[in-house]
């Protein structure tokens, strides 16, 4: 099945779901060995949930084991990588704000309680146009999570970020 994507005229996508399916099948861009979730990593994740008559069995919109809830959050793609542990991937079609880093952070803490005691580790990349600088901050202050932030720009760039803040404190005068 091939997937067609929408790009505006200058070659951007249109929607978020072109870019969340662009990436899916380009994990190897973002990092060497990353392969799609499949049900068969770790098959107690979709059964252990609530909603599982409606889980997706591979990592494209996987639903998160969040029982008791009519519409359970959903992972843009979850990916493995090459030591097996898990790649939590948000795709923004736009710019990632600060609350991207609290969105992702929440996901890996249901992967985590989910998969406790088995879980090796769950790190989270972001894929955007830009990220702010609020979102470096937020990331800062996360420091169980390894986080990724990729900018792209149309379907052939795609670049690790890393953060403008560098080591340096924000200080507040009053």
């Amino acid at each position: 099945m091939e997937i067609r994507l929408e790009l505006d005229k200058k070659g951007r996508f249109r929607q978020e779901s072109d870019l969340t399916a662009h990436i899916a099948k380009n994990l190897h861009r973002l990092e060497p060995g990353l392969t799609l979730y499949q049900e068969k990593h770790h098959p107690w994740v979709a059964r252990s949930d609530a909603c599982a008559d409606r889980a997706s069995p591979t990592g494209v919109e996987f639903q998160l084991p969040y029982p008791k809830c009519s519409a359970p959050p959903r992972i843009d793609v979850l990916a493995v990588d090459d030591q097996g542990g898990l790649v939590v991937i948000e795709c923004k079609l736009h710019s990632a704000m600060h609350t991207v880093a609290g969105q992702v952070a929440a996901y890996v803490a249901i992967l985590r309680e989910a998969l406790q005691p088995t879980t090796k580790r769950i790190r989270a990349f972001i894929v955007c146009r830009t990220a702010s600088r609020l979102l470096w901050y937020a990331l800062r202050e996360i420091p169980d999570i390894e986080f990724k932030v990729f900018r792209y720009e149309g379907t052939e760039e795609l670049k690790e970020l890393h953060s403008p803040l560098g080591r340096t404190q924000l200080r507040l005068s009053m």
